[in-house]
């Protein structure tokens, strides 16, 4: 009876070893196409060096073309011991490590500097997290994406999605998390964009940041590495990390705009901390007004306000849905810290313009409180501020709800809406 007890056992170990293992897909390695050759050959390296470092006997790796979805190959380690080296599995996976190699030697040169379709990427890891065991996802390429069909998305040059793209559906945005759930919950996501010169400046690195650490969490994921450096990453994963450094909350506003930060140009005071001028305007300078700027600030943590600004009849009006235009930019100064909402919307017209056709119009988009907004609107004309406080006097918001005709009148339809005089903004207090 031993006898036969020990041949069961025996049996059953040498079926269990010869089996093959259940594929479980613990990592999601994401590369762009497009680069400059030595900088994809060094992504390769470091991507197929990771997975011999960390992929262990009994798990699988994913490699993806992340800008088309298509998968470049399978980086797959047997649960057997004698797989724990390097060796054996470099080895195994030579066919894998050809095929990486193989793409990013055939990188697109003269496309965008590693363009990635981060939004779609992470939506085809959602749709497949149900049939996988996926835990942890690294990417290597630039946060930036750039739709030519829709070149009013574009991210680069310091604009950012509003965090009303991510939750909208699917039709609205193609920056979407919406309709999948949170199948990526657990998951740790690290992202490097070493060797792209993507960001304008630390307000656009520490919001785009931001944007793909809320888009990683409306499907239950933690964008827990964000970083320009590849080795960072890499000793991340290696120790383990699977928790960001710092954890955000969307912004209660549905509301769908690209926001543009300020691009400085040498030293730069927000227009909202520059002393008030008392000296009125000549005549001549209002008719042709230089370097005009244009800024809200308003009493109300929970809402939100937007301004808009038409330079003359004809010309287009500059606001959160039209960030930029021929006569001027739409941007907003975060002054008061890094909260998205409340950032301060601020308006610059880089060409004269004429204070008597100038349309200064301030809507109460969303919120509620009781007894109406109060604010304060400032003027800048090169180099001299000006100031004065207005009051909306309706208790919420409505959406920019009577914006039509408020152009063809010139002002206020509704209790929402107020216009302001700039005119009378520069002259004597």
């Amino acid at each position: 009876m031993d006898m036969l007890k020990i041949a069961i056992a025996s049996s059953a170990i040498a079926l269990a070893l010869a089996a093959p293992a259940a594929k479980a897909d613990n990592l999601a390695v994401g590369l762009s196409p497009h680069g400059e050759s030595s900088l994809k050959q060094a992504e390769a390296k470091d991507a197929i060096r990771l997975m011999l470092e960390t992929v262990e006997p009994g798990e699988t790796a994913s490699v993806f073309d992340a800008f088309s979805g298509e998968l470049i190959c399978t980086f797959e380690v047997p649960d057997r011991s004698s797989y724990r080296s390097a060796k054996a599995k470099l080895n195994k996976n030579a066919g894998c490590v050809r095929r990486i190699l193989q793409f990013t030697k055939s990188a697109n040169a003269d496309g965008e500097a590693g363009a990635l379709d981060l939004s779609e990427f992470l939506r085809l890891l959602a749709r497949q997290a149900p049939t996988s065991q996926l835990e942890t996802v690294v990417i290597f390429g630039s946060p930036i994406i750039n739709n030519p069909r829709q070149p009013s998305l574009y991210m680069a040059g310091g604009r950012i999605p509003s965090d009303g793209h991510v939750f909208t559906d699917r039709a609205n945005s193609p920056f979407s998390m919406s309709g999948l759930g949170k199948p990526l919950e657990g998951v740790a996501i690290h992202f490097a964009s070493e060797g792209y010169r993507w960001s304008v400046n630390d307000q656009h690195s520490y919001f785009t940041g931001r944007f793909w650490a809320i888009s990683s969490n409306a499907l239950g994921a933690e964008l827990a590495t964000f970083s320009a450096d590849r080795d960072q990453l890499i000793e991340r994963v290696k120790s383990g990390v699977r928790q960001p450094t710092e954890k955000f909350e969307p912004s209660p506003s549905d509301k769908l705009e690209m926001l543009q930060v300020r691009i400085d140009r040498g030293r730069y005071v927000p227009i909202y901390d520059r002393e008030v001028s008392t000296s009125e305007l000549e005549a001549s300078e209002i008719a042709e007004a230089k370097n005009v700027e244009l800024g809200i600030k308003w009493d109300c943590s929970s809402c939100d306000l937007d301004i808009y600004a038409r330079p003359g009849p004809g010309a287009d009006i500059l606001y959160f849905g039209r960030t930029r235009s021929r006569e001027g930019v739409f941007h907003k100064d975060f002054v008061q810290g890094r909260d998205l909402m409340n950032g301060l919307e601020t308006i610059s017209f880089s060409a004269p313009i004429n204070l008597n056709e100038l349309l200064i119009a301030v809507n109460l988009y969303s919120g509620h409180q009781a007894d109406g907004i109060s604010g304060e609107v400032r003027l800048a004309v090169d180099g001299r501020t000006y100031a004065r406080e207005f009051k909306i006097s309706a208790e919420k918001g409505n959406r920019a709800s009577g914006l039509t005709n408020l152009l063809k009148s010139g002002s206020a339809t509704n209790d929402a809406w107020i216009t302001i005089d700039p005119v009378a903004l520069v002259s004597a207090q």
